[in-house]
């Protein structure tokens, strides 16, 4: 029950959050390789790095028909010449890097390379806030993943604890057969201690009757003997 719990708690945590389906977004500098670029920065709640990453990568090849991709010798994926609708005529180049605050949470930091500078709100804010309706679009999604997961191993713990309850039931309805059998062996060595009590009892009753004969023998063979010794007194 208690490993039911500690999983049901954390559902019902994050249920409020994901009723809302919106991320909080910055915008603020982030480093890449050409140095400190603007870049959008929303907070999820899970640590799950990988989970995200393989996330993105599917909604990055179904949204800009580009899958991104990991880049060799760096922590973050990269989607090359993304069409984006209403963003650019061009296409564009899509970085993302995540970074984790706690095992329950984690900074998902998005850049947009548009060729000659990187997306801004101070520069293009239409555009910047199309890149910022395409995260909340894509956290929804995360939102919905990790409500399916967590409710997949909440049935997973209730399954088991039903099956657990199952084995409990199967031997509570053992225990209660071996105490039905114990019950009638006992009522059979009562049954048997009574049949010894009765013979106990017959044999006391000879035993008592031959102490009873014996006893009159003796007297018997006490009286002959001073009879005797009376006859022989007179002769």
């Amino acid at each position: 029950m208690r490993s039911l719990l500690l999983l049901i708690f954390p559902l019902l945590y994050i249920v409020p959050l994901f009723g809302q389906l919106e991320a909080s977004i910055n915008e603020e500098f982030r480093t890449l390789s050409e140095g400190s670029q603007s870049a959008f920065v929303m907070s999820l709640p899970t640590g799950d790095s990988k989970f995200v990453k393989k996330a993105w990568a599917n909604y990055s090849k179904k949204k800009f028909k580009q899958k991104a991709k990991y880049e060799k010798g760096q922590d973050r994926m990269f989607t090359d010449d993304a069409r984006i609708k209403d963003m650019s005529t061009n296409t564009v180049d899509l970085y993302v890097r995540t970074v984790i605050v706690s095992e329950d949470s984690l900074e998902f930091v998005f850049w947009c390379d548009l060729g000659a500078v990187y997306l801004s709100s101070k520069e293009y804010p239409k555009r910047a806030n199309l890149a910022r309706e395409y995260m909340q679009d894509f956290a929804s999604v995360i939102f919905l993943d990790l409500l399916k997961a967590r409710e997949k191993a909440e049935k997973a713990a209730l399954k088991l604890q039903e099956k657990e309850a199952k084995k409990q039931e199967k031997a509570i309805v053992k225990l209660a057969k071996q105490i039905e059998k114990y019950r009638e062996e006992i009522a059979k060595i009562e049954v048997r201690i009574g049949e010894v009590e009765e013979d106990k009892g017959k044999e006391e009753e000879v035993l008592l009757e031959q102490r009873a004969a014996i006893e009159l023998q003796e007297e018997k063979i006490k009286e002959t003997q001073e009879a005797i010794q009376i006859q022989k007194k007179k002769t």
